[in-house]
């Protein structure tokens, strides 16, 4: 990934974040203790004065909850309210609605905004009886709104809660406008996951936690603190400098202190400079978010990888909107990436690499990554402060997987499934051939393909193309070949480990999956041993003549 140009905090866009929340009758059984009222509480109460937000609930119909507006105390306020409120009598899931009403003024890009779209559901578009119509207006999402969207520049990040949600199509409108999917297993995993989307959409600020401590400077205007809690587990305890505890009931003006049953929300304004203490368990998902003119400033990250692409980080910090080149004073300073799943032999700390002039720190970090879905934690840390900014990424060893399945009367079911978060859905093509170059029919449903490969293709090696564009704007091309062989049913072929090939020229697969032919093998130590003999005789007859013709010359020479 090509280094991309720093972004000066006085032309950094005002974020534009519209939340949509499902109250389908559904949600009685997906949701049935309504933990969608503290994760929106949540959600509402992290979002930093000055970005514009609103709330929209979604069943048959649309309600705005909370208006759009610019986020302050009052927006707030109302948006708990509104969140106390939420309930679970919708007749519908009218998810088309929904993304028109909260998109009612997004025609087209607006460079002063940053746009983001978090969608709550836990089913399926349904506005009708009628299953043709729940089609069309599905259909309507994928060829008409979501366009529209990207054209717009909206980030659409997607939350899908329950078995029966329509995963396609959140992937789809995810992986398509560059956002960000998740998918819960249960409810009580709410408050996490928008923590991460607001994360997604909303850059901000926070201090580095360790051992449950952090230091705050003089630099830091006001403070947010996030503390999860378990059940069971006492009140949140904050210690100040200075020894003297705060809590939800004891505390001084200059707090502002929301509890609910999973987590506390503090706001101090004019915070004490010092070190300071949570009096809790340790949980990697609590925050310190501040307000500070001093800032940590990152370069834009990717959400999704392939193993093998390149990632260059690079972080630098700003006073008031400028960038500090300072050496004298960057002398003082360690910028650090962190890790949450570091390879096995190898620190979960990392330094960047030392600035030159401009005062940007950088690092390339794909050797240091593995398969997996990361936090990564960017730090600047000097005696006298520190800036945390956390991101989070999933790096996938492959573009897409493919599995065979051995299906009743012999022939075989080939499934490929692309990762669509890399790609750019709408551009993925696929062609599946044999081994004499004749196509195989394909079936697409969503965003996987289906072929049926008659029992008469065993033993053939099939060539699987694949191409598609990055979500970046690159080509990719890429081509794997599978043997077809008699194996039990579901059984994996495995993973595409190509490299990606950005100038979209097509290289066999190297390792591709062989199992050992024992025929062949026995043929050619017979066929090695019946040429080693011939050639011991060939060689036995020579010198058996060119010993007789030896002596025969000698004899001749003695009768002279």
């Amino acid at each position: 990934m090509s280094v991309v140009a720093p972004v000066w905090a006085d032309e950094t866009p005002t974020t534009d974040l519209r939340v949509l929340i499902d109250i389908s009758g559904s949600m009685k059984q997906t949701d049935p203790d309504n933990l969608r009222r503290p994760a929106l509480k949540l959600l509402t109460g992290l979002m930093p004065d000055g970005i514009h937000a609103g709330v929209w609930t979604f069943g048959q119909y649309v309600n705005m909850a909370v208006p759009y507006g610019q986020v302050d105390a009052d927006w707030k306020a109302r948006a708990r309210r509104e969140a106390q409120a939420l309930h679970s009598r919708g007749l519908f899931t009218n998810i088309e609605a929904a993304l028109e009403k909260a998109a009612f003024n997004w025609q087209s890009p607006d460079p002063a905004y940053d746009r983001h779209l978090l969608l709550l559901t836990d089913g399926k578009v349904d506005v009708s009886d009628k299953t043709q119509a729940s089609d069309r207006s599905r259909r309507r999402i994928l060829e008409e709104l979501l366009p529209r969207l990207q054209r717009a520049g909206v980030k659409i990040h997607t939350l899908g809660l329950s078995d029966g949600v329509d995963r396609d199509l959140l992937t789809t409108l995810s992986a398509a406008s560059g956002g960000w999917y998740e998918e819960a297993r249960d409810s009580e995993a709410l408050q996490r996951l928008f923590l991460r989307l607001f994360e997604k959409a909303v850059t901000v600020q926070t201090l580095p936690l360790t051992n449950n401590r952090f230091v705050v400077d003089e630099k830091i205007e006001d403070m947010t603190l996030l503390v999860f809690r378990r059940d069971g587990e006492p009140p949140l305890n904050v210690i100040p400098p200075g020894q003297q505890v705060w809590n939800e009931a004891d505390h001084p003006s200059t707090a502002r202190w929301h509890a609910e049953a999973d987590y506390d929300l503090v706001t101090i304004e004019q915070p004490q400079s010092g070190e300071w203490l949570l009096k809790t368990r340790e949980d990697p998902d609590n925050r310190v978010m501040v307000l500070t003119n001093l800032q940590l400033q990152v370069d834009p990250l990717p959400d999704h990888l392939l193993r093998q692409d390149e990632l260059r980080l690079s972080a630098w910090l700003s006073d008031k909107g400028q960038r500090i080149n300072d050496q004298s004073f960057l002398e003082l300073i360690d910028f650090t990436l962190q890790t949450d799943n570091p390879p096995d032999s190898g620190p979960s700390s990392y330094p960047l690499n030392a600035p030159d002039l401009d005062g940007v720190y950088q690092r390339d970090v794909q050797q240091i990554l593995v398969a997996g879905e990361h936090t990564l934690r960017v730090r600047a840390s000097s005696p006298t402060f520190e800036r945390e900014q956390v991101h989070h990424l999933r790096i996938y060893e492959a573009p897409f997987v493919i599995r065979l399945d051995k299906q009743p009367g012999g022939h075989y079911r080939l499934h490929v499934n692309p990762v669509t978060a890399l790609f750019r859905p709408e551009s993925m093509q696929l062609s599946l051939h044999n081994s004499a170059g004749a196509p195989i029919e394909l079936n697409r449903e969503g965003n996987a393909w289906q072929a049926d490969v008659p029992a008469s293709l065993t033993g053939e090696i099939l060539s699987v193309d694949f191409q598609a564009t990055r979500q970046d704007g690159r080509e990719f091309v890429s081509q794997v070949q599978r043997r077809i062989d008699a194996k039990p049913a579901g059984a994996s072929l495995g993973e595409e480990t190509r490299p990606d090939s950005s100038d979209a020229d097509k290289r066999s697969e190297p390792g591709s999956e062989r199992e050992l032919d024992w025929r062949w093998v026995i043929a050619m130590v017979v066929l090695t041993n019946l040429l080693l003999i011939l050639g011991g005789v060939a060689i036995y007859v020579y010198l058996r003549k060119l010993r007789r013709d030896v002596l025969a010359s000698e004899k001749k020479e003695l009768e002279l």
